[in-house]
Formats: C-alpha cells, sequence, structure tokens
C-alpha cells in the first residue's frame, strides 16, 4: 500500500470508529442490518448521491 492508501484506511476507520482488530465483526453487522432493511422494503442508500 501506499501511503494514500494508508492514510485513507485511517480515515474511513476513524470516520466508522472501527478498530482495526473487530474491523470484520462490525462490517458483518452492518451488512446483517442492510440485509434487514432490505427483507423489510425499505431502501438501502449508499454514503453518495445516486
Amino acid at each position: 500500500m501506499t501511503s494514500q492508501h494508508i492514510k485513507l484506511y485511517a480515515i474511513v476507520l476513524q470516520a466508522h470508529r472501527f478498530n482495526p482488530d473487530d474491523l470484520l465483526e462490525k462490517i458483518l453487522i452492518l451488512n446483517v442490518e442492510l440485509a434487514k432493511k432490505e427483507t423489510r422494503g425499505e431502501a438501502i442508500v449508499g454514503p453518495w448521491t445516486p
């Protein structure tokens, strides 16, 4: 990874309040939450403007 990638990784972790040690667990939890919303017919909106 370049130094820019490392900085971006750190910023993303900080923005989501993720700890590198529990990153996969957090992503799994978020994925399950989104799957439940989708099952209920709720719209899933990304962090970007469509």
